[in-house]
């Protein structure tokens, strides 16, 4: 990588430190090492990134909350998706988790401790649905619900009670 186009990747992973992406996401878009990362996270925040893996799609869904959470991502993140990506894209993902976060404040049940629903998070989740691990189902009572043949979730509606078919 020439000079040039590191420091255009380094303003790039700047921002996506000021929006507490982790390392390892960060890399991957930005093709900088992660120790390069690090550092530019300490000198950025004060402070050393936060250590540990991402979440995994499973641990998503420990509860009601979270599910929530994971619908209202998922359907704000495909309606800004015009170009319909196959990888998740960082600005609307950004985008996405921004209106999330304005929406989120309306409802009681994500406004809860147990809820707690990262950007890092979000970039999981939007992975997981990219690569059809998780699915949005339409419930005839006009909700959705989160569906999936690998991981265990809870696909009742919280409305009516109906189970998910697939």
């Amino acid at each position: 990588m020439n000079k040039l186009s590191q420091s255009l990747q380094t303003i790039k992973a700047a921002r996506y430190i000021g929006q507490n992406l982790k390392v390892q996401i960060i890399a991957r878009y930005t093709e900088l090492p992660e120790k390069y990362l690090r550092a530019l996270v300490k000198e950025l925040t004060g402070r050393a990134p936060s250590s540990g893996r991402l979440i995994t799609t499973q641990r998503l869904f420990r509860n009601k909350r979270t599910i929530t959470a994971c619908i209202l991502f998922v359907s704000i993140y495909l309606r800004l998706d015009e170009q319909k990506n196959n990888d998740v894209d960082l600005e609307i993902l950004i985008n996405a988790y921004k209106q999330f976060t304005k929406q989120a404040v309306l409802f009681e049940v994500l406004n809860h401790p147990q809820c707690s629903f990262t950007i890092n998070d979000a970039w999981v989740l939007i992975n997981a649905y990219l690569d059809k691990v998780i699915q949005l189902s339409p419930c005839p009572c006009g909700n959705v619900k989160l569906i999936s043949r690998d991981i265990q979730i809870d696909e009742r509606c919280w409305f009516c009670g109906s189970v998910a078919r697939y």
